[in-house]
This record gives C-alpha cells, structure tokens and sequence, in this order.
C-alpha cells in the first residue's frame, strides 16, 4: 500500500474542464503543493453518467417528500437514479481513499448551501448535491470537505489530519487486523487524544481493553467509528505528514 494519501476529488478542482460551462475550478494556492504527498481520485459524476461538456445545467428540485436534479431549462431532464446509481458503483472503485474533496455548491457534489428549487424555478432552501449525499450516506467514516472550507487554514490541516488517520487504519487493516496491530494503532494517538480530550481518550482505551480473539471484529469496528467521530474536533496542532 503506497504511503500517499489516497484523496477522492472533483475534477473540476484538479483543472479538469468538466464544467457544465467547459470550464474548471482549479485553485494552486491549495492542491500546487500537494502531489507529493497525496494520490488524487478524479470523479465527476455527472461526466460519468453521460452529460457532455459542455452542457445544460441542472438544479435540485423539490417535489414532495424528495428533492430531485433535474434540467434547469428542460424539467423533463431528470438525473437523480443515474447519479446514485454511479455513486453505489463508485464506492466499490474507491478502496483505500482516506478523504474526499467536493466541489462547493454544485447540485451533484456539493455538501452543503446547494440551492433548492421549487417546480417554478424559485430557491426555498439549501440542501446537499445528491451524489455527495449518498457517498457520505454509504462511507459514513470517510472524512469529507468542499474547496471553499480548504480555503480556511485551520480547516484545511484538520481535514488532512483526519484523513491521515484514516489512511493509517487503511494500512492497519491491509497488513491484518490483530489485537496487537489494533492496540499498537490505539497508543499512536494517545498524546494527540489524551491532551486534548481525556474523557475521548479512556473511553477509546476501554473498547482496547475489551479486546479478545473473539470480539476483535465488533471492538475494532466500534473503535474506529468513535475514533473518526472524536478526531473531527479533537486532533489538533499536528502536521498530517506525522500521522503517516
């Protein structure tokens, strides 16, 4: 396993022109610097389901009970199946991504303030683009951001400290999950866990003290659930490049 992160993306983020207007989203100032350390996964879901470059732009649309994406000039255009169809195949493909960068605001990826609109046209609210809703639904562990909150420094590291945490677990269990491997993982955060959440810290220490040949499947499953919980607010003022 290579000890590059392994980051889902949008494509448009890497410079890629997929945009429905042809165009792209690249922004050096955040990923110029990374390819050293970070393998990028290209995705953009509405290229791969078939809509050209360019095209027509579609919208989320509120009918009923469930918000649908449809054509923003033609409403009998309608992608939502398609889109998650693409994400429950894409899942599959992803294996060892530690994080995932969205495109902000777009009706496919983007996981928050994605205008909803009502049958006429009208926003009534904001919501989550589809296909980012159902890659968060299905990977509840993996750690997600939008470009716009990489812009904030402090955002920036935590996301890269969580998904190089996720990484390490990644390389745990493709080595062979053991009681050993798993309380060796445990003890590496203890420094960034003890100091700054102790109550975190011990009830983390006491799944690892539960440990048996019998139960390691549900501990470690438990384990790294509540792990990726605490570390969204809790893991701070460590480089990400030390976590590898």
């Amino acid at each position: 396993m290579s000890n590059r992160v392994k980051l889902g993306i949008s494509s448009c983020l890497l410079g890629w022109a997929v945009r429905y207007d042809g165009e792209h989203k690249y922004d050096g100032r955040i990923f110029a610097s990374w390819s050293d350390d970070f393998e990028f996964v290209a995705v953009c879901p509405e290229v791969a389901i078939g809509l050209g470059v360019p095209r027509s732009p579609i919208q989320l649309v509120q009918l009923g009970e469930s918000v649908r994406v449809r054509g923003v000039e033609d409403s009998h255009v309608d992608v939502t199946e398609r889109l998650h169809a693409y994400g429950r195949s894409l899942v599959a493909e992803l294996g060892e991504v530690s994080g995932y960068i969205f495109k902000a605001r777009s009706p496919s990826c983007g996981l928050s303030d994605v205008a909803i609109h009502d049958e006429r046209g009208s926003v009534m609210g904001e919501g989550r683009g589809v296909f980012a809703e159902h890659l968060c639904k299905v990977l509840p562990l993996l750690p997600v951001v939008d470009e716009g909150a990489l812009e904030d420094e402090a955002q920036r590291e935590n996301f890269l400290r969580r998904a190089g945490i996720y990484h390490h677990w990644h390389r745990v269990v493709a080595e062979g999950l053991s009681a050993t491997r798993l309380r060796q993982f445990h003890d590496s955060y203890q420094t960034l866990l003890a100091e700054s959440d102790e109550t975190e810290w011990r009830r983390l220490s006491g799944l690892i003290d539960e440990l048996t040949a019998d139960n390691l499947k549900a501990i470690s499953s438990r384990y790294i659930e509540e792990l990726m919980g605490a570390v969204n607010d809790t893991i701070a003022g460590t480089s990400p490049h030390e976590l590898l």
